[in-house]
């Protein structure tokens, strides 16, 4: 570690040096907004007389795909505001038939015309909200951090409407104040504002203020909205009782779980002042989220999934750092395996996931820069019923009441959105024999006035582990650099390292500890033309990896070249290798008191890819991959294609079919401890629907399902028999004979269908069913799929149906 630290504190010195030039480009735009105490109307038109006295900005520029070129069309936008709203007008001009607007759910991207506006209300040229609306009046809310990190989860209640006509399209935002932090002070104080078009026919991106090309910024280069003065908007108070009424009709599991569930809860979004919210969920429920997609996964890495619960999502940008994911939210609340049964004893009853009592979430943001989170939630003691062989029922711990807390606060250094911060959380299960887990770090990021230049780093420990067996301590480094020229080639590095104790296991996500790693990427995009091809570029890598005892396990190079043709599409192709390595995971040793480490061969690979536009009825992007391994060649396949028949209808088939002839992998670990080897095949697809029709944008019917089959085998077995690396150590031979199975087979069939009825701003009916379904049945034992024969097996499975019932009232 002390290697690490040491490169931290070179590279800090390097940045904070590169850091000092004596002033920051200036900001070349501005705009004025006016006071207003009439009404206006959001209804798209921009015919009441305020408008016209307004000032208007114009001039924008193009940022795609001919960056630094004028716009086809023309774009103009003015600002008005009162006690409680600022209002937002632009007009953009273009022929009736070239307007693309398609009618979705709010939240929801689309192959339309966009028109967005983006505020950095505290101007501390770091943070901003953006607000979306499309050309069918669809809403979508963005929270942008860091300067350029965009959160698409974060959600809040506006008004906006948008009409079309014979020169183009119009659309008037109606946004509360109560949304934004303010700063405290005498006299009118400047916002960072920046606007942005998106036509789709033919497709182009231009904004109010263009980045330029070597900078990695865009909050920080906001121009300023000027004229605000006077503003004493009402406190946020939202509050959103719901209730939710969940009947499970059939189950899957070997015993009955059918019948009603009733839950009722209340979420709160409360403004403490101008600078400070607080969100509070109690009995939250979250039935109206997407299911996850179903992902075989066959390594020592835990699967990572998104956060998909709005509390968990609105505002938790903040618990972020410049390192690993520390804050691993999906954490709380987590689903629940199957209890460990005794000889004689059945299963009665179990919960899926541990339920959460409550949350509450409070995010302060000061004149001086400084920025404060704390989070705290409580998940409940979860039993399972048992029956045991003298027929009584008995309760059985399956996770205990947990207290989860995080807190996160930085200090903006400087106006381009370099910071320094700190983090820490506390995971306590409320029992003797629980876990335990604390994790503390330092972290901040620094960029040069020009933004040219940036290093991020942190350090970052943990003392985690069972109570009863005491707690471990860890530690963690990274840092990462990156610095852009203006004709937009780029070189970035990174260095970190883990000891074995660090863990984030209980409230955060790293793929694995024990590792110090080492990575370097330079590449360059090319705006300019050629034929048919345009906006070309390239990028290059190294990845070298090493365990603490100094055993490489990633030696990875690759490379890619892509290209956007004159109609839109783009097109890739790549390659690389990951050579020669010692695998210090595969063989299920990685935490006894000796690693085993199994030899891979060097592993040559290629890419390729390519996707049609967005524009029209379809769409299609297809991915190509191709390795060879030492058993035979790897080969992936993935198509991605949407249909949209009509502006209100869409429907989406995902394809994915890897196959493999021959990887080197564990298949099982003997009773004297000996692990088996051998060239696995696998065969495996996933198909994926998504479907949806909107009435209306706050008035959608959503339908998701997805097939998934899998069967592996394992053949030419191998056996350890002697310390060092497999290579030598493996024998073969008719003598190896695995404990267990050598073949396996996994199908599913999952669907999910949300109807959501937005019947008052914010306010929401959401009727939902659920359907999953599964076999492990071996369906042969060769590692081949035959989808015609493989799926009719889950036809007649049992299956979880359920059907939910909810309702959310905002009273504000």
């Amino acid at each position: 570690m002390s290697r690490i630290f040491a490169f931290v504190a070179t590279a800090l010195s390097v940045c904070v040096f590169a850091c000092l030039p004596a002033f920051a480009a200036p900001q070349a735009q501005s705009l004025s907004a006016i006071r207003i105490h009439e009404t206006v109307a959001i209804d798209g038109h921009l015919d009441e007389a305020i408008w016209s006295k307004a000032p208007i900005a114009t001039a924008f520029t193009q940022d795609a795909p001919s960056f630094g070129a004028e716009p086809g069309a023309a774009t103009q936008v003015r600002v008005l505001y009162d006690d409680q709203s600022l209002y937002v007008g632009a007009r953009m001009l273009r022929g009736t038939n070239d307007v693309t607007a398609l009618v979705h759910r709010r939240d929801q991207n689309s192959p339309s015309d966009w028109f967005s506006v983006a505020i950095d209300s505290m101007h501390d040229r770091r943070t901003a909200l953006m607000f979306m609306v499309n050309a069918a009046g669809v809403q979508r809310d963005v929270l942008i951090h860091n300067d350029t990190a965009n959160d698409d989860s974060w959600d809040a209640v506006w008004q906006s409407a948008a009409t079309v006509d014979d020169l183009g399209w119009s659309c008037e935002l109606r946004i509360p104040l109560s949304l934004f932090r303010l700063r405290t002070g005498n006299g009118p104080l400047p916002w960072g504002i920046n606007f942005t078009r998106r036509d789709q026919t033919p497709y182009e991106v231009s904004r109010w203020h263009v980045v330029p090309r070597g900078e990695n910024a865009f909050v920080s280069r906001f121009p300023d909205l000027t004229g605000l003065d006077g503003l004493q908007p009402r406190r946020r108070q939202e509050w959103i009782p719901y209730v939710s009424s969940i009947e499970k009709v059939a189950t899957a599991e070997t015993f009955d779980d059918r019948g009603n569930t009733t839950k009722i809860g209340l979420d709160a979004h409360l403004g403490l002042g101008s600078k400070s919210q607080l969100d509070v969920a109690v009995n939250p429920d979250y039935g109206q989220a997407e299911v996850d997609e179903t992902v075989l996964n066959l390594s020592t890495i835990e699967t990572f999934f998104p956060e998909k619960r709005p509390f968990f999502l609105d505002g938790t940008e903040i618990f972020s750092v410049a390192g690993p994911q520390l804050f691993y939210s999906r954490r709380i609340g987590a689903g629940l395996g199957y209890p460990n049964l005794n000889a004689g004893e059945t299963l009665l009853g179990r919960p899926l996931a541990s339920d959460i009592m409550g949350a509450a979430k409070l995010t302060t943001k000061l004149d001086n820069g400084v920025n404060f989170g704390v989070l705290a939630a409580v998940t409940d003691q979860e039993q399972a019923r048992i029956g045991g062989p003298d027929g009584q029922t008995t309760s059985r711990t399956v996770a205990n009441r947990t207290l989860y807390s995080v807190a996160r606060g930085l200090k903006q250094v400087g106006t381009a959105g370099s910071f320094l911060g700190g983090f820490a959380s506390v995971v306590d299960e409320g029992s003797s024999d629980g876990r335990r887990a604390l994790v503390g770090a330092l972290d901040g990021m620094f960029k040069s006035q020009d933004r040219t230049m940036q290093v991020d780093f942190i350090g970052a420990v943990s003392r985690a582990g069972w109570k009863s067996d005491g707690l471990t301590d860890g530690s963690f480094g990274r840092v990462a650099a990156i610095k852009r020229w203006s004709n937009n080639g780029y070189l970035s590095a990174s260095a970190s390292s883990a000891d074995r104790g660090f863990d984030l296991r209980d409230a955060g996500y790293l793929p694995r500890p024990d590792f110090r790693e080492y990575r370097a990427e330079g590449g360059r995009q090319w705006d300019s033309s050629w034929k048919s091809f345009r906006n070309w570029g390239f990028y290059a890598s190294a990845t070298y990896g090493e365990d603490q005892a100094g055993h490489a396990y990633r030696r990875n190079i690759d490379g890619r070249f892509s290209t956007e043709l004159t109609n839109s599409w783009t097109a890739y192709v790549g390659g690389g290798a990951d050579l020669a390595s010692e695998d210090d995971r595969e063989l299920r040793t990685f935490w006894t008191g000796h690693k085993k480490y199994l030899q891979r061969e060097t592993v040559p690979y290629l890419t390729a890819g390519f996707q049609t536009s967005g524009s029209g009825h379809y769409s299609l992007g297809v991915d190509l991959s191709h390795a060879l391994e030492e058993g035979g060649p790897t080969d992936g396949f993935y198509i991605n294609q949407t249909f949209r028949p009509s502006s209100r209808i869409e429907l989406g088939l995902n394809t994915a079919l890897d196959r493999s002839a021959g990887s080197l992998r564990w298949l099982e670990t003997q009773g004297d401890g000996t692990p088996i080897v051998g060239y696995q095949r696998l065969s495996e697809l996933s198909q994926i629907v998504r479907a949806s029709y909107a009435f209306t944008p706050r008035f959608t019917l959503q339908a998701f399902t997805q097939f998934f089959v899998a069967n592996w085998s394992y053949r030419d077995l191998r056996r350890w028999t002697a310390d060092g690396l497999v290579g030598d150590g493996l024998v073969g031979g008719a003598d190896v004979a695995p404990q267990g199975n050598s073949a396996f087979s996994s199908r599913v069939w999952n669907v999910n269908v949300i109807a959501r009825w937005e019947f008052l701003p914010g306010s929401a009916l959401y009727a939902i069913y659920t359907k999953g379904t599964f076999s492990g049945a071996l369906a042969n034992r060769g590692g081949s799929i035959s989808p015609l024969n493989d799926l009719p097996m889950l036809f007649g499975q049992p299956a979880d149906d359920a059907l939910q019932i909810k309702v959310s009232w905002l009273f504000d």
